[in-house]
């Protein structure tokens, strides 16, 4: 409890204010008057009230108590008064002309800064000296008070690299990508990781496990993982051998992610998530003329999704994204819609828009143009649109991405062909196979697994 001597204001009664995140406060007493702190360099914001204040100021000097050789005062300041110096461990405050305090009665905000690594520091505290408040030059009042702002150790656990409070599966990336030369290249850069063996490892798995672009081998096996794996993780193009046994781990069944996964020549105990997704586990078609329509596996339940099309040439799906696209070559736009046909989205203005196919991961959709003869890319919302394979002539129509291996195909009547493109290459294009005759290929389209097929009016084969 604070006590004043002599004046107006000898009532008045001091307190502290922990600001938790540090931040520029609310001038207002919120009773918090304990927390932690970790390492060196850290923000400690505190605020400090003086209630029973009877009159308006015209300054006030607040002297703070605090280990020096752990913190230094940065500032202290309250915006209602024109002049703050700072003096060592306090402030002196002051106006030209008298300031009433707000209802709360907040005198200053005081910012501190750890000059020491304070992680594991014995308990220490923020306290107050002496407050002077000011009425006018000749009425003072000192106040003083045993609050304080105190401060439990933190400690530091070995390994939490993050200083996170939890040793976790980032702090085990940190240092595997910091110390992985005994399971890496020549370079130091990871090329394999082996968690299993029950290693009490749980939750799910970080995205920034995709960054390890170096890694051959990953096995999680016998841990308390759950979750879909990260869409990073198709980034992880040198990936050979993936281990799941054990975990409750699942592949989502995005096609950019599927794509990937197919080409791990080893993997184990890898199933794929529940596809709960509106529109999963459904098949789309159209009928090319005026509708989108899709139904179950089985052909039951069959639905008209989007109806009052001109001339449907291309259609591709983001389950993942909850988005379905197409090319009307009649209207002359790529647009989008809901996986239920609802919300329809006129994305490019085209000339003549055909086989279209989408990099999901990377926010990208591709289609070609028999008119323009190019393959041109976007984002997915049509914004950002790039010319990415130009002198194709009219014929192209058939078109598909493979995006774990960074290539692009697609059919060319005129040539008889199947093309093979990189994504992010200046390479020359590759004809993969011919067929016999022009007419084989009326109507070509392409769809990519673990080899190239392409259908048409009739078969082909290459």
């Amino acid at each position: 409890m604070g006590q004043a001597f002599a004046g107006p204001n000898a009532n008045a009664v001091l307190s502290l204010d922990l600001i938790v995140d540090g931040g520029a406060g609310n001038q207002r007493d919120d009773g918090v008057t304990a927390g932690t702190v970790t390492g060196r360099g850290t923000t400690i914001a505190i605020e400090v009230f003086a209630t029973n204040v009877a009159t308006s100021l015209v300054g006030l000097n607040v002297a703070f108590d605090f280990d020096e050789t752990l913190l230094r005062l940065v500032k202290a300041e309250n915006p209602a008064f024109g002049l703050a110096i700072p003096q060592g461990t306090g402030v002196n405050i002051a106006s030209t002309t008298p300031v009433a305090l707000n209802a709360s009665g907040f005198l200053v905000r005081a910012e501190f800064v750890t000059i020491a690594d304070v992680t594991g520091q014995a308990g220490f505290s923020i306290g107050i000296e002496t407050v002077v408040l000011a009425e006018s030059l000749s009425s003072l009042d000192e106040i003083a008070t045993t609050r304080e702002i105190s401060f439990t150790p933190a400690t530091h656990c070995p390994g939490d690299f993050d200083d996170s409070g939890d040793v976790d599966f980032v702090d085990f990336l940190a240092l595997a990508a910091g110390f992985g030369k005994g399971s890496g290249d020549a370079n130091g850069r990871v090329t394999t990781l082996d968690l299993g063996g029950n290693n009490g490892l749980r939750g799910e798995i970080t995205a920034e496990l995709g960054s390890l672009s170096n890694l051959q081998r990953l096995s999680l096996d016998d841990n308390e993982f759950t979750g879909a794996l990260p869409s990073t993780f198709t980034g992880l193009r040198r990936l050979e051998f993936l281990s799941l046994n054990g975990t409750q781990l699942c592949a989502p069944v995005d096609a950019a992610f599927q794509a990937w996964l197919r080409w791990i020549g080893n993997k184990r105990g890898v199933v794929n998530c529940e596809e709960t997704t509106t529109g999963a586990s459904k098949i789309y078609w159209s009928n090319r003329t005026d509708k989108v329509s899709r139904a179950n596996p089985d052909g039951s339940n069959v639905e008209d999704l989007v109806i009052g099309m001109g001339y449907l040439d291309g259609l591709a799906l983001d389950v993942s994204g909850g988005k379905m696209y197409w090319t009307d070559s009649a209207a002359s736009k790529v647009s989008r819609a809901n996986l239920d046909g609802s919300n329809v989205e006129d994305l490019v203005r085209a000339s003549r828009p055909r086989g279209i196919d989408l990099d999901a991961s990377a926010g990208k959709m591709y289609w070609t143009d028999s008119s323009w003869e190019k393959i041109f890319r976007a984002n997915l919302d049509g914004s950002n649109i790039e010319d990415v394979v130009t002198g194709l002539g009219v014929w192209v129509r058939g078109f598909a991405l493979d995006v774990s291996r960074g290539r692009m195909y697609w059919t060319d009547r005129t040539r008889d062909s199947t093309i093979k493109y990189p994504l992010t290459s200046t390479s020359e294009r590759k004809c993969l196979s011919k067929t016999k005759t022009q007419s084989t290929l009326n109507s070509p389209k392409i769809g990519l697994d673990s080899g190239v097929h392409f259908t048409g009016a009739s078969r082909a084969r290459g």
